[in-house]
């Protein structure tokens, strides 16, 4: 037994100093994949070797039968691979914590079984983004007592007339100010109040689930309802698919002809509520990532989201659809008629979506709802000015020399635009009505 023991302390020290050179090496050289392949097989070598002494001449020795021989060391291997695999994708899922370009300041969402994440009431934060090691930014968040993004109070629309708006991150304003997102720009324009409901991530899960539970509680005008073709792939998955990050999404299962909305196929940890990028990396620290990010997220919740596949797989939780185009028409059909049943017009915003992939979709919709090209004030403005959408349209940070794009969402320009667009075919209806 006390062999065992310093056998284990032993290899447990050649561990520790393996994995301390390889992090010496790549904070200064980088994390270079060579290093991480090497350092796999390493781990693998040692935790296998652990293994062994704990289990040899327990449970079988050199004079076992070969069958013996062969189970109780090729199954250890492949068990320590996985181990060791583990072990790696937190290293790199910490390296990743201090290089990632874009992240919020940590006390904005929270886990939701039924929405997959929402954000924390009353709470305000930043989004943050980093360029290099020098330059970052942030962008002040913050939501109301219900959760969703709203602007201080000076700000403020004042009208008893609400509108609602659905979607993602698109139309919460990722990287924007809440007073530069078209919800608030349109809004203001058609003198109405409003709520934004959208969010980070959102896809049709969220959106169908926000839109009968908030058109029950307040009399909107409109209901804005976003058309990118991202929202409904998102509800077709059980996880959202990100580097490191996993994310139990609500999604959407055949019932015949019908769909049924599940809520998310596995539970996880709460989020991260620490900005590991305002430290400097350090051996210390990545042994307390290890023990608190990493475990709870590449383990925990790595393998919360792996049975939830096996359930899926041996039929113990419904499988998500793949009928993308009877999805769609499902989920747009659903809020519409929840909007005209609570008296609120259901106006639907394109975005993103090229015309000749939804033209089905499209003509389909037109005859139930009022349809806004969002992509076409875009690209009008890029032909009018002559220069690239990217440059005209997308979040860039300013400096002294020169300008750096950072983020691909709407800009504060492109959202003027869309507010200009909408209102301005609304507004017509307006008068009639005002009249």
């Amino acid at each position: 037994m006390k062999s065992k023991v310093v056998s284990t302390l032993f290899i447990l020290f050649l561990y520790i100093l393996i994995d301390y050179i390889f992090f010496k090496l790549t904070t200064y050289i980088g994390n270079m994949l060579v290093f991480s392949i090497i350092a796999f097989l390493l781990g693998s070598v040692l935790v296998f070797l652990l293994f062994e002494t704990w289990i040899y001449k327990k449970f079988f020795d050199l004079k076992s039968r070969k069958i013996v021989i062969l189970a109780f060391t090729l199954f250890p291997l492949v068990f320590s691979m996985i181990v060791a695999d583990r072990l790696q994708s937190i290293n790199r899922f910490y390296y990743n914590s201090k290089s990632v370009a874009k992240r919020n300041s940590g006390n904005l969402w929270q886990y939701d079984h039924f929405l997959g994440h929402k954000a924390i009431p009353g709470t305000h934060g930043s989004y943050d983004y980093y360029i290099g090691d020098s330059t970052r930014g942030s962008i002040p968040v913050y939501f109301d007592s219900m959760g969703f993004r709203t602007v201080l109070a000076p700000l403020k629309l004042k009208s008893k007339i609400m509108d609602l708006y659905l979607g993602c991150s698109v139309t919460f304003g990722d990287y924007i100010e809440a007073e530069e997102s078209y919800p608030y720009l349109t809004s203001k324009l058609l003198g109405h109040n409003y709520i934004n409901a959208a969010a980070s991530g959102y896809g049709f899960g969220q959106m169908i689930q926000l839109s009968d539970q908030l058109l029950k509680m307040h009399p909107f005008k409109y209901v804005f309802i976003q058309l990118s073709p991202w929202l409904s792939e998102r509800a077709m998955e059980l996880n959202f698919t990100t580097p490191y990050i996993y994310r139990p999404f609500p999604y959407f299962s055949d019932n015949g002809n019908g769909f049924v909305l599940n809520p998310g196929a596995f539970s996880i940890s709460e989020y991260s509520k620490r900005n590991w990028r305002n430290s400097k990396p350090s051996y210390l620290e990545k042994i307390q990532f290890f023990f608190t990010e990493g475990v709870s997220t590449e383990i925990y919740n790595y393998y919360s989201f792996q049975i939830s596949r096996l359930k899926v797989f041996l039929g113990l939780l419904p499988k998500p659809t793949r009928r993308k185009s009877d999805l769609e028409k499902y989920f747009y059909d659903h809020v519409i008629n929840m909007c005209k049943k609570y008296n609120a017009v259901p106006v639907i915003l394109k975005y993103r979506y090229p015309s000749d992939e939804c033209s089905i979709l499209l003509r389909y919709l037109s005859s139930k709802a009022q349809v806004i090209d969002l992509d076409s004030v875009l690209e009008k403005e890029a032909v009018e000015t002559g220069k690239p959408a990217g440059k005209l349209f997308s979040i860039y940070h300013v400096s002294i020399k020169d300008t750096i794009i950072y983020d691909n969402h709407p800009n504060r320009f492109a959202n003027k635009l869309f507010s200009a667009k909408i209102s301005g075919e609304l507004q017509p209806t307006e008068k009639k009505e005002n009249n």
